[in-house]
């Protein structure tokens, strides 16, 4: 079931689909169709060179019902006969009992009572969104009419599309011949189809996340202070290696310069496993043991080089199985240099991989890097698109000045004091076993409500496809393939024979995508009692302009005091605010460039005020007014004062003395 959700599984993570078809059929005045390749957000068609091969000739008619009803007939090319007689042909087994002889799809075809181009289109009919064998075939086909010498149409570019015009009806297998991430061989039936649109979708699994306690999940943006840690979580999926003997896979990650990496904090897993680091990948970072130089970073602030992850399907149990859950969890600090005010400090990654299993590569390794290829152009490898994080700090500037003047006041000591909430990384127990549980386990990490399938079942269809039961006195042809579904063998429907007959599509077992068929979880919803509270305590002076900084602020509720009374300057109350940060919405970073908003409430003195500015921080003014001076009378008139209060003592002594004398008298 896996392999079928894998369209044309040579990229990593990364399907080429066939997007919206006009299902318009040719006109009968006008016998040619076209073909326009259209580019996604996350598919490029700048630099690329595309040809198309037509493997198969086909011709319709009918002048009623739906286009997609139109009868077709396919024909081979004479000169790709040799191709479709050996690649549908049967191989010799000398070990069977009794042993086979090998024998040509014209020989089958005879046996069948089928004409060849009959017996090959009607085997093909049956493949379905069977990505595996679609994959083999359109890169045998490719190589095939390369050998043949078949004229290539070259699409043309048409604004950021490429076209391609004046196709006749048949079957074409396209490539990319440019240098620039190659696109895997496509196939496309153009019969009934006049103008064909094709929109190249990349389903890139990987993820860039912020983790939260709060939360217990991710988070695309977050707010904090300086010195403390983000906690970053990056996810993929082990891609399809069919084909390779050797697979390079790189997972890189960019920090702004206002984040400073912590490498001892890297922890790499698959499937929930911890893998060791210099055994299973090698981590590369400038100053590491292996050299790294910022030259061969190209800019990355890290690299994860897997040592390799083709799966060793002959092992019991595959250390690596396409569509396991990769994770690459570490943290970052905020630095002095953290970007403040509405614009992040961004973070993003991707994933390098393998794209040409033509050109194995192995052990060809960039000098002193394992897991990296050399530049020799020997080893052709792609990029996924970048998955951006946004990080948001904040600043408070203070304005000292006279109150009356307006002249700034330098040299006032200030101290910033507050506490704030961590983000912590605590997402791993969601989900917990329970037996009453609604959730089961797939192999790729995530959970699933819907159940596992442990048997293929049976959904009827009115698509000219499918499968019908096979006759009780029926005889199946040699090399038609019998499937045996609730105790019934089943062959491939037939249009031309089976139209009366119920048929059916085959809904395959699931079991192997399920890490268990008995084990259901239960989903956890958890309080955000991991969240560390921190405090902040920061003291700094006005300069010369009579202005301080506080930068790299996280949100919180802060109280902003003044250290001792400037001389001649009375006292000012503590100033207490709280500052939250409106961050954007997970689904709206995509570009690391999306800006937060911050506010400041809940002030104290009320008429204090906090401005705006347009970085998105916030500037204070604090008027400072001198002391008000209560009047004295100066130095010498007080000594005069005591002056003349002593003689006016004497002089009543003096009084009192010469009153008591009359009185004697």
């Amino acid at each position: 079931m896996k392999n079928v959700k894998k369209a044309l599984a040579l990229m990593l993570a990364m399907v080429m689909v066939i997007g919206t078809m006009s299902m318009t059929a040719f006109a009968a005045d006008d016998p040619t169709g076209s073909i326009t390749v259209k580019p996604s957000s996350t598919v490029s068609l700048k630099d690329k060179t595309l040809k198309a091969y037509k493997i198969l000739d086909a011709t319709y008619g009918g002048a009623t019902g739906t286009p997609a009803k139109q009868p077709v007939a396919y024909t081979i090319p004479a000169a790709m006969r040799s191709f479709f007689d050996g690649y549908f042909g049967q191989k010799a087994d000398d070990t069977a009992d009794p042993p086979v002889a090998a024998k040509t799809a014209t020989e089958l075809a005879a046996k069948a009572g089928k004409t060849l181009d009959v017996y090959v289109t009607d085997i093909m009919a049956t493949w379905g969104d069977d990505s595996e064998k679609i994959k083999d075939f359109s890169s045998a086909a490719l190589a095939a009419a390369k050998a043949a010498n078949l004229i290539p149409i070259d699409g043309a570019k048409d604004g950021d599309n490429v076209k391609f015009s004046n196709l006749e009806a048949g079957y074409y297998v396209i490539e990319d011949t440019g240098t620039a991430k190659p696109i895997s061989a496509l196939m496309l039936d153009t019969v009934t189809d006049k103008n064909v649109e094709i929109v190249l979708k990349a389903s890139d699994e990987t993820k860039k996340e912020i983790m939260t306690a709060e939360e217990l999940v991710n988070s695309k943006a977050n707010e904090l202070g300086l010195g403390r840690d983000v906690n970053f979580k990056i996810t993929q999926k082990i891609p399809d290696t069919t084909g390779y003997d050797y697979y390079y896979y790189m997972i890189n990650d960019t920090l702004s310069t206002g984040l400073t990496f912590k490498p001892e904090s890297v922890v790499v897993k698959v499937g929930g496993n911890k893998l060791t680091e210099g055994t299973d990948y090698y981590l590369y970072y400038v100053g590491d043991s292996h050299s790294t130089t910022a030259a061969m970073l190209n800019g990355k602030t890290f690299i994860v080089a897997f040592k390799d992850v083709v799966a060793d399907v002959t092992a019991e149990t595959p250390k690596y199985a396409a569509g396991d859950a990769v994770t690459v969890t570490y943290s970052a600090t905020v630095n002095k240099d953290a970007v403040v005010g509405v614009d992040p400090n961004n973070n993003k990654a991707s994933v390098t991989y393998s794209n040409d299993p033509d050109k194995d590569g192995k052990g060809d390794f960039d000098k002193d890097h394992p897991g990296i290829p050399a530049n020799d152009g020997n080893h052709p490898t792609g990029d996924g698109p970048d998955k951006w994080t946004d990080t948001y700090s904040e600043k408070i500037t203070i304005l000292k000045q006279d109150g009356t003047t307006k002249d700034p006041l330098p040299g006032v000591e200030f101290t910033l004091t507050g506490s704030s909430k961590d983000a912590v990384f605590d997402a791993e127990e969601v989900f917990e076993v329970d037996p009453t549980g609604e959730y089961w386990l797939l192999k790729d990490g995530t959970y699933t409500k819907t159940a596992p399938q442990t048997a293929p079942t049976l959904q009827e269809t009115t698509r000219d496809a499918g499968w019908v039961e096979v006759g009780a006195s029926e005889t199946v042809a040699a090399g038609v393939p019998v499937r045996v579904v609730g105790g019934k063998n089943y062959r491939p429907f037939v249009k031309a024979t089976d139209s009366a007959k119920t048929h059916y599509v085959i809904i395959e077992a699931n079991t192997g995508d399920y890490t268990s068929t008995s084990t259901k979880y239960k989903k956890i919803v958890k309080t955000a009692d991991a969240a560390e509270t921190y405090s902040v305590s920061r003291t700094g002076v006005t300069g010369s302009d009579g202005t301080l900084d506080f930068s790299q602020l996280g949100a919180g509720t802060y109280t902003l005091s003044e250290n001792g009374v400037l001389a001649g300057y009375n006292a000012i109350p503590d100033i207490t605010f709280t500052l939250e940060c409106n961050l954007p919405d997970a689904d709206k970073v995509i570009a690391g460039t999306e800006q937060a908003t911050w506010t400041i409430k809940d002030v104290t003195p009320s008429n204090v005020s906090f401005v705006r500015q347009e970085d998105g921080t916030f500037k204070i003014t604090i008027d400072n007014n001198k002391g008000t001076e209560l009047p004295s009378t100066g130095g010498i008139g007080t000594t005069l004062f005591y002056i003349v209060g002593a003689i006016l003592v004497t002089g009543a002594a003096v009084l009192l003395i010469s009153r008591r004398r009359m009185n004697v008298q």
